[in-house]
């Protein structure tokens, strides 16, 4: 699936399969930028702060990689005449975050898996 990120109910950016959002609140505690819409079917993996906490543990790098995604995003925002349709995607390449994602790829599937099962 996907989701339009909008602000000021304008559509700023899109955000597709693969991808993270929220990264702002949840490392700074701050209130969101933008909102979120999906846009047809699309499956969420919602982590709370502890769950994070966690994978900053288990994964280092990953608070430096997410930081900077909050960063550019922020400055995206206060910039609006630079957000394009794909501005909010994040290339996750190799790293801390390529393989965090990973990892939530592969939990999400087995919880899946277990859903079915029952």
């Amino acid at each position: 699936g996907a989701c339009k990120v909008m602000a000021d109910g304008e559509e700023v950016s899109m955000i597709y399969s693969g991808q993270f959002l929220g990264e702002i609140g949840v490392l700074y505690g701050a209130e969101r930028i933008a909102d979120v819409r999906a846009v047809g079917d699309t499956e969420l993996l919602v982590l709370n702060r502890e769950d994070l906490r966690l994978a900053l543990d288990m994964f280092p790098g990953l608070y430096g990689e997410l930081k900077r995604v909050a960063e550019m995003r922020v400055e995206q925002f206060n910039e609006k005449d630079v957000w394009g349709k794909d501005k909010a995607n994040v290339d996750l390449g190799a790293g801390s975050m390529s393989e965090f994602r990973n990892f939530l790829q592969s939990m999400a599937e087995a919880v899946k898996a277990s859903l079915k099962e029952q």
